[in-house]
């Protein structure tokens, strides 16, 4: 069969986002700009989490993160994204693959369920962690968590019924109709309102000029809004300069917090494993720092171990030492995941996405990822936005000193379902 050339192909865009600070929503919906919604028939629904299914997926979507901060990992410096956000809008591509396309994407986002049980998943996994607190657990007005999802479609695209039925169902996800053909730029500007909407303004130009073209067909979209304070939080005056060695070995002179507290703590086979809690006990900040030799760990790390060092945590006094740091990051994921194998979707004479529109004409052209986070004495505040373009009164025993003061890795951590929410490692802060 005669194939047009890759130049008239139109393009898929997803844009998946993860934030820092919100209040909890799960149907997407936010102030309406220039464009109208068309919706399934079907209300999402609100699955009870059931512990197999929800575990197997968790362990998967934990694996795929670390592999994936491995690839992005190369390079040198900080490194922070949102490994919920980034597994659930490929979840809505996966949706629509088949064949080939399909099978890279569930390998190598070592998606362990088969359809439709791993839409049902991503959906109880969202519903769980966007519940009410459970009976017995108070509400905590300083732990928020959102996780919205929407889909932008151009006026001339058409989508199976099955799809948007499953975007409804599963992801709450409302689908928008602009005229990209027309104006791609107030199309792009339209979807980048959205986004800094619903990340607080963190991330204001999420789609570049010229990542929107008449070409475009869709643009899916995931936000993930997290802000918590700690449950112990650091006090101000006891934030003083301290060194923080290098990779390199240099030394840099950081503003780092201290507080003694009794804390979950472990050490294993030479790792400091510390979590803090944030307010409300939903949450935590998961800090892993290897006495020596970090590329090695980092490189060897997996969910195993992940829970393994989890496990061993117990409450322990300790004395501890956390730079203060901020940073943020930007980077195209399209050779990451090309790199874990999923390669046919970005090729406009491979890709199958035909589950969307029934079509073999969609691919994939661009995925580009930002993220901010903070780390300070009151708490976290992370965000990360992905365009994919188709959180005693008796003498205390003498406290352990635990001082981060070399690199290392944390993960923001769903406490009930063990989700990572954010990650990132610290090698200069």
């Amino acid at each position: 069969m005669l194939r047009a050339t890759p130049a008239v192909f139109p393009t898929l865009v997803l844009a998946l986002l993860g934030v820092g600070l919100a209040a909890c929503s799960q149907d997407g919906e936010l102030p309406p700009a220039s464009y109208d919604t068309v919706r399934s028939t079907l209300e999402r629904q609100a699955p009870a989490a059931e512990r197999e299914p929800l575990a197997a997926l968790v362990a998967g979507n934990t694996d795929f993160a670390l592999a994936l901060h491995r690839v992005l990992g190369a390079q040198p410096g900080n490194l922070a994204f949102s490994p919920h956000g980034i597994s659930s809008a490929l979840a809505m591509v996966h949706a629509g693959a088949r064949g080939e396309s399909e099978r890279q994407l569930t390998q190598g986002l070592e998606f362990r369920l088969p359809p439709p049980a791993l839409h049902e998943a991503f959906n109880a996994l969202d519903t769980a962690l966007t519940a009410a607190p459970a009976p017995g657990r108070p509400a905590e007005e300083t732990f928020t968590l959102n996780i919205v999802n929407a889909v932008w479609k151009s006026v001339q695209q058409p989508l199976k019924q099955s799809y948007l039925d499953l975007l409804g169902r599963h992801y709450g996800a409302a689908v928008r109709r602009l005229d990209f053909a027309r104006d791609a730029e107030a199309a792009r500007r339209t979807i980048n309102a959205w986004v800094a909407e619903a990340t607080a303004g963190r991330i204001e130009d999420l789609l570049p000029a010229g990542s929107i073209t008449a070409l475009t067909r869709l643009v899916l979209t995931n936000a993930v809004y997290f802000h918590a304070a700690w449950a112990l939080p650091f006090d101000p005056e006891r934030t003083a300069p301290a060194a923080f060695r290098r990779l390199d070995g240099s030394e840099v002179s950081v503003p780092t917090m201290h507080q003694e507290s009794r804390l979950p703590y472990a050490r294993v086979a030479g790792t400091t494993a510390v979590q803090l809690p944030y307010a409300g006990d939903r949450a935590a900040l998961l800090l892993l720092m290897p006495e020596e030799g970090y590329p090695a760990f980092e490189a060897g790390l997996d969910a195993e171990d992940i829970a393994a060092l989890v496990e061993a945590l117990e409450p322990t006094r300790i004395a501890l030492a956390l730079p203060r740091f901020e940073h943020g990051y930007r980077a195209s994921l399209v050779s990451a995941l090309e790199a874990l194998g999923v390669r046919d979707i970005f090729d406009p004479q491979r890709a199958d996405l035909s589950g969307i529109d029934g079509g073999r004409d969609l691919h994939v052209s661009e995925i580009a990822h930002q993220a901010f986070v903070r780390v300070d004495e009151a708490g976290t505040e992370a965000a990360a936005a992905t365009a994919v373009v188709i959180g005693v009164t008796a003498m205390p025993a003498p406290a352990q000193p635990v001082r981060f003061d070399r690199p290392f890795l944390y993960l923001v951590r769903d406490l009930d379902t063990g989700a990572v929410l954010f990650m990132g490692r610290v090698v200069d802060p």
